[in-house]
């Protein structure tokens, strides 16, 4: 005679249901997160509250790269370096958000914290 065996919960449909919606739960909050990354921003929105100088210098150096682009004179291969490079310049003379010192030092702990 056999004996009738007893699926457990964890073998049933109802714990693939569970992990099925950690899943969805974690890749809707990885999307979140990474809003930004996926989604940038408009940069002629985000131009509010820059460095005024970082704004100038940015206008004025990605405006000479696109000059170049038009012109022939690069491809676009090289368009994609100079305006990263460009941009990187601009951010390091004049931090974007107007803080002294330079520009790509990490925040600091948010206030509340003990410094280091």
């Amino acid at each position: 005679m056999t004996k009738a065996t007893r699926k457990s919960f964890w073998e049933g449909a109802g714990a693939r249901g569970i992990s099925l919606m950690i899943i969805l739960i974690c890749l809707a909050s990885l999307g979140y997160i990474h809003r930004n990354d996926l989604f940038p921003p408009d940069a002629k929105k985000v131009v509010t509250g820059l460095n005024p100088e970082f704004v100038k210098c940015r206008t004025s150096r990605l405006g000479s790269v696109e000059k170049m682009r038009n012109d022939k004179i690069i491809n676009a291969s090289q368009y994609d370096t100079f305006k990263s490079r460009a941009l990187a310049f601009c951010t390091s003379r004049f931090p974007p958000e107007g803080k002294k010192g330079p520009g790509n030092r990490p925040p600091g702990p948010p206030p509340g914290l003990p410094q280091r």
